[in-house]
Order: C-alpha cells, then structure tokens, then sequence
C-alpha cells in the first residue's frame, strides 16, 4: 500500500515535473515573444520620433520652399520690370537717334541755307558797293523836279539856273550850252552841293529803299525844303557879297563852328543813318566833283535847325 501510494506520488511528481517543464518552457517562449515586443516597440518608438523629426524636417524644407517660391516670383517681376525699362530704354534710344539724324541733317541744311546767304549777302554787298560807287551820280528826281519847277516859276531865274548847274554837276561845255559861265566857289551853296553824292542820295533819297517815308508836312516835302533852303541861301550869299571868301578862311570857320553846321557842309565820314533810315556809305572816299569843296560858315546856323520844321 505504501508502496502503490509511493509510486502514484511519484508518478503525480513526474507528471507535475513534466508540467512544471511545459510551463518553464511556454515561460521561455513568452519571455522571448516579449523581448521581440519590446524590441519590436523599440523600434516603433525609434521609427515615431524619426517620423516626427522627418516631419519637422519636411516642415521646415517646405518653409524654406515658399520662401524660395516667393523669392522667385520677386525675381521674376524684376525680371518683367527690367526687360520692360530695357525696351523702354530702347524705344528712346531708337527715339533719340532719330532725333539726332534729324537734327543733323537740319543742321545740314541750316548750313547750306548759311552758305547760300552768305554767298547771297556777298553777292548783294558786291551790288551794294557798286551801287554806292555809283551814287555819285545819281540825284533824287524830287530835287531836279522841284528845280525845274521852280526855274519856270521865277520866269528863268540865274540863281536856279546856276543851282541846277552845280547841283546836277553840267559840264564845261554843257554850261557854254546853256550860256552859263564857270563861276568860283559860291560858300554857302557850293558847300552844301559839293556833298559827295552818296551823302544826298542818304539825306532825300531814302525813298529809293523805302518810298513812303515822309518827313516834311503834308503840303511839303524835304525836297522843297532842301531846295528853297539852297536858293534862299544863294540870294542872302549874293545879297552879302561874300561869296569870293577864300579857301582857308572858309575851313577855319568850319572848324570855329558847332556840330550842327559841320554836319551839313563838311564832306566828313558819315556814321550816323540817313532820313530813310539806311545807313549811310563813308563819304570821305567820294570821288564826287564837289566832295572837297569846304563850306563857309553861317552867320546865323539857326537856319540849319529851323529847316525839318519849315511849312
């Protein structure tokens, strides 16, 4: 009995041993499955935080993109911007060059046009020279009509006669025509109509260039004025007797009188303008007949100033 009980105990020890193995061995297993879970999460722990930092990663690239993105898109309108003042730049620049061509040829032109002026102002100060050479000979028509008027009107006056001689410059054997004799120098008249051409031509011939000058009233021109001025002074030269006054006492008293008397008989260089308001020529290179006659000196220059007023 013992032993029977002995035996079943210790077969109930070996099939508890055995299960006390199976169980060690399920331990063993399962110690084993965890340290694989422990390992396995681990590595899921591992594989979340380098999620996480990829994450960030991934975050801040895509920052950095946009602000890149937004850099490009910066850089593209200054692009467009630079292209559009390169074009603009060129528009002027094509502008400006025409300009310049343009300017260039007007300047081309402006210098033909100079050229041709000065060739025209050449050509007219070569008219103009000859001209004045020329005026010499030339008396304003007013003068001889109002002479000849006023010759008929005082039924063949001498002194009209002996006016027009001298002012029209007759020859020797023009005067023996005429039946006029070759008579010294008259002071006064001889003077005054020993002024070189030009210097007569600048006083009454102004209405050559421009002929509406007037500067006398309406009832008398200058040439009537000049004209009775003349013979006037011819009449008081013959009434005094004085007109036999030599050379030299007649260019020292032209030398004692004032400026207005100077002006009006010396054959001096003329500065000024004439009536008409030309300039007038140098008439101290007049080759007239007259031109170095002096003149004799007023006993009253009054005369002189009061002459642009006479009605």
């Amino acid at each position: 009995m013992n032993n029977s009980e002995i035996q079943k105990s210790e077969e109930m020890i070996e099939d508890l041993n055995k299960k006390l193995a199976k169980c060690m061995s399920t331990i063993e297993s399962k110690n084993v499955e965890l340290l694989n879970l422990q390992s396995t999460l681990g590595q899921y722990f591992a594989e979340v935080e380098a999620k996480e930092y990829l994450e960030q990663q991934l975050a801040l690239t895509r920052e950095e993109s946009a602000k890149h993105f937004q850099l490009l898109k910066e850089s593209e309108r200054g692009t467009e911007e630079a292209k559009r003042e390169k074009e603009e730049i060129l528009a002027k620049l094509s502008d400006t060059e025409k300009k310049f061509a343009e300017g260039k040829s007007r300047v081309n032109k402006l210098k033909e046009n100079n050229a041709k002026l000065r060739r025209a102002v050449e050509q007219s100060m070569t008219r103009l020279n000859r001209m004045s050479m020329d005026s010499d000979f030339l008396v304003d028509r007013r003068i001889v009509i109002k002479l000849l008027v006023t010759f008929f009107q005082r039924n063949h006056s001498k002194e009209v006669l002996d006016l027009m001689v001298r002012m029209l410059g007759f020859s020797d054997e023009d005067k023996q025509r005429i039946g006029v004799a070759q008579l010294g120098g008259k002071g006064v008249v001889r003077g005054v109509l020993g002024l070189p051409g030009r210097l007569l031509g600048g006083i009454l011939g102004g209405s050559v260039a421009d002929g509406q000058t007037n500067l006398a009233s309406d009832n008398q021109s200058f040439a009537d004025m000049w004209v009775d001025f003349l013979l006037k002074e011819t009449e008081e030269r013959e009434r005094r007797g004085s007109g036999q006054e030599d050379t030299g006492k007649s260019h020292e008293g032209l030398q004692g009188r004032g400026p207005n008397a100077a002006g009006v008989g010396s054959p001096v260089p003329y500065h000024g303008t004439s009536i008409s308001g030309i300039a007038g020529p140098n008439f101290a290179q007049s080759d007239s007949e007259f031109s170095t006659v002096p003149l004799t000196p007023f006993d009253n220059s009054s005369r002189i100033s009061r002459l642009p007023t006479k009605h």
